[in-house]
């Protein structure tokens, strides 16, 4: 996945800024909590008391990575960090256990000249795998006809 996004056209101050570039390029929220609903896992960007932390949840249990003082030097720290997270800008298209629906979807996005990548995980042990086909970016929005088919 060599997906990168494009670079903010002014400098990002705050956390509004940061989650709006997010959006912008097509985040994939489901691992950030960028001044956005709560997240299972994942980082968490926030303000609390005076400062800004920079926390990591993972079941429940929450990390405090680092602290700053200001909101635009925290705000850089977390920019740092999503921009070069590809799994940031990966959007789940297909969740595919048969290989005949795994070619169509490779097609179809082939066919609309999308980008993407593939891979295989043993979903229910090693004789049950699952293909997974992902989209970086914005590119999410274009194929979410095909999502609706090939998803979970």
């Amino acid at each position: 996945m060599d997906f990168k996004p494009e670079q903010p056209k002014t400098e990002l101050r705050t956390i509004r800024d940061l989650r709006l570039w997010m959006e912008e390029n097509g985040c994939n929220f489901l691992s950030y909590q960028i001044d956005r609903a709560p997240i299972s896992e994942g980082f968490i960007l926030a303000k609390v008391g005076t400062s800004f932390q920079w926390v990591f949840i993972e079941r429940g249990v929450k990390r405090v990575e680092k602290v700053f003082d200001c909101e635009s030097d925290a705000v850089f720290h977390a920019y740092t960090q999503i921009k070069d997270d590809s799994w940031a800008w990966s959007h789940l298209v297909g969740f595919i256990k048969d290989q005949v629906k795994l070619t169509a979807l490779k097609k179809s996005l082939q066919r609309r000249g999308i980008h993407f990548y593939d891979d295989m995980i043993p979903y229910g042990g090693k004789d049950d795998v699952r293909y997974r086909v992902y989209v970086h970016g914005c590119k999410a929005e274009a194929v979410a006809d095909l999502q609706r088919v090939y998803g979970r």
